[in-house]
């Protein structure tokens, strides 16, 4: 559910507890929120930026890590002092020191235990480069908590089922909620969406543009090859009367060996820019496949 922005809004304490209890086209549902953190390195202090998140964040997003495990449920509501290291923050600043694991490192002061490492390619809001346990604090009396929420949809379930399924319980609960938290409206929208919003039709039109660009360029160098072969009809006809044909071989093979060059560079310039619109596609598509982003609004 979320707003404008990489986080896409929050969700107050009490629908989300309900949401995690009651939500059937739900996989898992996590909560999870950000800020900075200074490590202190070999080269010294670094501020990196850290995503607190529970136990089930590393579910809903479905990615292993390169090294070591996830925190479990029961640190997370200890709020443990271990973490987890993004690849680029352990190649960067610990030289991918094989042994980083049950490695003490301070952090804000507080000594935490790495105990894994995630890598390159995980996809996450904030683009954390730690991450640590924190349980998502409960309504307490008149207080009332917001969250930022992600979850992840069962196979097979679409936005829309969640959408509706969040809609209900949020109408059940309605009743007994403050005047200030009535009437708000869950919103669902992909990691995907939200990250990269829609990038299939600018990168369909681009590949489309090269393709003909491509086209193009063929029919030029054949014109331009046709033309050359005119301006030396006669020049062939009469080395062919006179029986010099393989002259005439010679000369067409200096024709193609002249064009190759041309025909090679065009094919390299419009292979990358094809290549860099697939990548780009594929990059679009690197997200945790049924993530969905969680807020509410009026």
């Amino acid at each position: 559910v979320a707003s404008k922005g990489e986080d896409a809004g929050v969700v107050d304490d009490r629908s989300y507890e309900e949401w995690a209890r009651a939500a059937r086209t739900l996989d898992a549902i996590a909560v999870y929120s950000g800020g900075t953190s200074v490590v202190r390195t070999a080269s010294g202090p670094q501020e990196v930026r850290v995503l607190p998140a529970t136990a089930s964040y590393f579910q809903v997003l479905g990615v292993p890590p390169l090294m070591g495990r996830a925190f479990t449920e029961a640190e997370t509501q200890d709020r443990a002092p271990v973490m987890l290291m993004s690849e680029q923050l352990w190649r960067g600043q610990f030289g991918a020191d094989s042994g980083i694991l049950g490695r003490t490192v301070d952090v804000d002061g507080t000594p935490r235990t790495i105990i894994g490492v995630m890598p390159a390619h995980f996809t996450t809001p904030r683009r954390a480069q730690l991450w640590r346990p924190q349980a998502p604090r409960a309504a307490t009396g008149n207080m009332t908590f917001y969250h930022s929420v992600i979850a992840r949809a069962r196979p097979g379930v679409t936005v829309e089922a969640v959408r509706a399924e969040l809609e209900a319980i949020q109408q059940r609960i309605e009743p007994d909620r403050s005047e200030q938290q009535r009437g708000l409206t869950p919103v669902v929208m992909t990691l995907h969406e939200r990250r990269y919003g829609d990038t299939r039709r600018p990168l369909f039109l681009l590949f489309a543009a090269v393709a003909v660009l491509l086209l193009i360029t063929c029919a030029n160098l054949a014109n331009l090859s046709l033309a050359r072969a005119a301006r030396r009809q006669r020049e062939f006809a009469l080395r062919v009367a006179l029986g010099r044909i393989e002259v005439v071989g010679h000369h067409l093979l200096a024709c193609i060996v002249e064009l190759l060059p041309h025909g090679q560079a065009v094919g390299q310039r419009d292979g990358h820019a094809i290549a860099e619109a697939a990548h780009a596609l594929e990059r679009s598509e690197v997200v945790v496949e049924r993530a969905v982003l969680l807020h509410q609004d009026h």
